[in-house]
């Protein structure tokens, strides 16, 4: 699962990390609380160029009647990528990296957030997205496109399964061409579906602020230790805006 992720770089450090040919113009402000449906970058494969883009998170197939159920559609399982209806088509021939400082897990009982990040630093996560358009839509109006996207997730590997039992899908540098090319065949593919070996990433505990969506600041992901104190019992509060 990965339902919150940190993604921070500006466009020059994601152009030098993934070797990005064309840049998106539309710049996204640094974000350390991604969340399903607010906008993100991608690296995808255009005229055979990486080209850098922004897209919402959240898959809506291309055939879908509306697009409500984007928020839904956020990950899709690699075990099943390959046969799910609604990711099947994009995983074939649309392919992506979704540029992440790290991702969030909670767990137990009471919630408790981690970070999750790569050793070094920013990594490349396996994605799939789509071109949605409304039935009703002009055709030759591009702003009615709807560009959207879901993470692939794995196993949980040896550093993080002391976290939570799946993670997103990490694609290597050597492996980013084949990943991103649509003529590689689905079945070549399965390989890089795997849990992240030893070594590979960090983990630690950080502040609850992260749960609320609205949070949004390098604090979410410092590490605390001891972990934050259990939180008192909800009491209904009336709404302040």
């Amino acid at each position: 699962m990965c339902g919150r992720y940190a993604a921070s770089r500006d466009l020059r450090e994601m152009q030098l990390a993934f070797a990005v040919d064309e840049l998106e113009p539309h710049a996204l402000a640094p974000n350390y609380n991604v969340a399903p449906t607010q906008e993100t970058y991608i690296v995808d494969l255009h005229d055979e160029h990486r080209r850098l883009r922004v897209v919402r998170w959240g898959l809506v197939p291309s055939w879908s009647r509306d697009a409500s159920g984007a928020a839904r559609l956020i990950n899709a399982r690699s075990e099943t990528v390959a046969e799910k209806p609604s990711f099947k088509a994009a995983f074939a021939r649309r392919r992506c990296l979704v540029p992440m400082d790290g991702w969030y897990e909670w767990q137990g009982a009471g919630k408790q957030p981690w970070y999750l990040s790569g050793v070094d630093g920013m990594v490349a996560v396996a994605g799939i997205h789509e071109r949605w358009r409304p039935a009703n839509a002009d055709p030759s109006d591009p702003t009615a496109v709807l560009h959207t996207m879901a993470i692939l997730t794995t196993a949980a590997g040896p550093d993080t399964e002391h976290v939570h039992d799946r993670m997103p899908v990490l694609i290597t540098p050597d492996d980013r061409d084949a990943w991103l090319d649509p003529t590689t065949d689905v079945a070549e593919l399965q390989h890089l579906l795997r849990p992240a070996p030893a070594g590979t990433v960090r983990t630690w505990r950080v502040s609850r602020a992260v749960s609320h969506v609205r949070s949004n600041d390098p604090s979410l992901i410092d590490p605390i230790d001891p972990p934050d104190p259990e939180p008192a019992p909800s009491v209904e509060q009336p709404t302040l805006w």
